[in-house]
C-alpha cells in the first residue's frame, strides 16, 4: 500500500494521542503515558483503525495519530530533555 508521495505506508510509524487521558497510547494498545519514549508505534493501518473507532461515536476528536519521531529524535530527548 503507498500513499502520497510514492511512500510505502508500512515504512512510518505513528503515536497516538488521546484527548480524554491525556497522554500517548502505549503498545498493544494497553495504558497511556506522557512520554514519547514509552509510547506505542503503529502502523499507519493500526492507527487509522483505533483513530476511527475511537472518534465513531463522538461529537469531539478523542484519538489523534501524529507521525512518530525518529528513533534518534527520541535518545537525544532522553539525553538532553532541558535542551
Amino acid at each position: 500500500m503507498t500513499r502520497q508521495g510514492g511512500e510505502a505506508s508500512s515504512n512510518k510509524r505513528y503515536l497516538i494521542w488521546s484527548n480524554g487521558h491525556r497522554g500517548w497510547w502505549k503498545g498493544n494498545r494497553h495504558g497511556y503515558t506522557t512520554l514519547t519514549h514509552r509510547a506505542g508505534q503503529f502502523s499507519f493501518e493500526q492507527a487509522t483503525e483505533i483513530v476511527t473507532n475511537a472518534n465513531r461515536y463522538s461529537d469531539k476528536v478523542e484519538e489523534v495519530m501524529v507521525e512518530a519521531p525518529p528513533r534518534e529524535q527520541i535518545d537525544l530527548d532522553l539525553a538532553y530533555p532541558d535542551r
